[in-house]
């Protein structure tokens, strides 16, 4: 129920606590399988669904820079699955790499993917339908520096 909420808490100004994003496992770039999330400050319910989205964020731009580093070009991200549904998610990672951001209009790309695998059904071709520009947001960066310090901390 508090799914539906979550387009208006994104849209929200506010200052959401951080959420350490261990869920099922710190995948890459960290690599912890027995990683504990945990919140890093104080906030309700809507506070706390933002913090955990922004985690998906903040850890996209840990593979991102790394990508950067290794010489990978790129111009722009593309989002799919449940989450890319989020226009606030979506600003967000166009806030924080400095890249356009698009959403397919078909953007729910696992479940045609399990589709395609199961039943040979052919993708169709998908027009991008939202583009999300970068925006100067100093208060998110604020908190992407503060996150990246305590993940530093947690993983000791």
């Amino acid at each position: 129920k508090a799914w539906r909420l979550l387009p208006e808490w994104l849209a929200a100004p506010g200052e959401p606590p951080l959420f350490l994003n261990g869920v099922g496992g710190l995948a890459a770039p960290f690599w912890r399988p027995l990683f504990r999330s945990r919140f890093v400050g104080r906030g309700g319910v809507p506070e706390r669904m933002v913090a955990v989205v922004e985690s998906v964020a903040f850890l996209l731009m840990e593979n991102l820079a790394l990508m950067r580093r290794g010489g990978t070009p790129i111009q722009r991200l593309v989002v799919t699955g449940g989450y890319a549904n989020y226009d606030g998610l979506c600003q967000r990672l166009a806030d924080l790499s400095g890249l356009p951001v698009a959403r397919p209009e078909l953007y729910e790309a696992t479940a045609l993917g399990a589709a395609r695998l199961t039943g040979g059904i052919a993708a169709p071709a998908a027009a991008l339908e939202v583009s999300f520009t970068p925006a100067e947001n100093g208060a998110l960066r604020r908190r992407y520096g503060r996150w990246r310090e305590a993940m530093g901390e947690a993983l000791g």
